[in-house]
């Protein structure tokens, strides 16, 4: 049986992401991030029911794919063995949901439902296998960032990262903190401090100075310099490690195709 956990969520991007599909494999994580991630999830060490465990769980299949299994151990606990982290954490949300009849959500969605139950309940005596359908779950674009995502501080993203994980997401458009390397590269090549923090947005606004229509509009603007530090550094120091350690690609962002105006006065050159 394949999956797809979550049908509001983009399953593939062929089109915008070629050269990623086709040469980038899914990440494998690490078992110990899944645990870590149950620890933070379930009440009273609920993370002692899960035995996890990565391998391959495509048997009789003529062409592997990425997967997760669910079968009872010897010992009342739940093993979950899966290709990679994702599929894991995939398949922990799997057995939470359908199982347990509990409800992993966004806080400004209703949040979440989550316990421990009296008896947890059993897979019975077949096990059960769930497939990918396609190699990425996507998650995310360019707006989400500024109309949901501005102003998180870790706390908040750890925990859409948890909820990223336990639906299976393994690719996600990784944006954050872009601007303070953008500065860096700016600066350089001689523009004014004020020049490239008045072409940035304000923090809220910051999608529409990222390539869309509203660079250099000076919206909400100049970005402050202690926002660009922080942001990069949570991009780098948790957000990135922490989407790794559970199977999940963040997509970084590349040259947006535009500069400041001041450029072309520096380098006497129009384009």
């Amino acid at each position: 049986m394949a999956f797809v956990i979550n049908m509001f969520l983009v399953p593939v991007l062929p089109l915008l992401l070629p050269s990623l599909v086709t040469a980038q494999a899914p990440l494998t994580g690490d078992v110990s991030a899944v645990y870590d991630l149950l620890d933070r999830v379930l009440p009273k060490r609920g993370s002692d029911h899960f035995h996890l465990t990565l391998g391959d769980c495509s048997r009789n299949h003529s062409k592997p794919q990425h997967c997760f299994r669910l079968q009872d151990s010897d010992d009342g606990r739940l093993i979950v063995t899966a290709t990679t982290a994702s599929e894991l954490s995939a398949g922990i949300g799997y057995f939470l949901q359908n199982y347990c009849n509990m409800t992993i959500g966004w806080p400004r969605g209703g949040g979440s439902n989550i316990f421990i139950p009296e008896k947890w309940p059993t897979i019975g005596a077949d096990p059960i296998t769930k497939r990918r359908i396609v190699p990425w779950s996507y998650l995310m674009n360019v707006c989400t960032h500024s109309y949901s995502l501005a102003f998180y501080d870790w706390n908040q993203w750890e925990a859409f990262i948890d909820w990223m994980s336990l639906t299976g997401i393994n690719l996600m458009l990784a944006l954050t903190g872009q601007e303070e390397v953008q500065y860096k590269v700016f600066s350089r090549l001689g523009v004014a401090d004020k020049d490239i923090r008045s072409w940035f947005n304000g923090p809220a606004f910051l999608t529409w100075s990222r390539g869309q229509n509203e660079y250099g509009s000076g919206i909400c603007g100049p970005l402050p310099k202690s926002f660009m530090k922080a942001q990069w550094e949570m991009q780098r120091t948790r957000i990135l490690p922490r989407l790794r350690s559970l199977g999940i690609t963040g997509q970084l962002p590349a040259f947006q195709g535009n500069v400041p105006i001041q450029l072309k006065a520096i380098l006497h050159d129009s384009n």
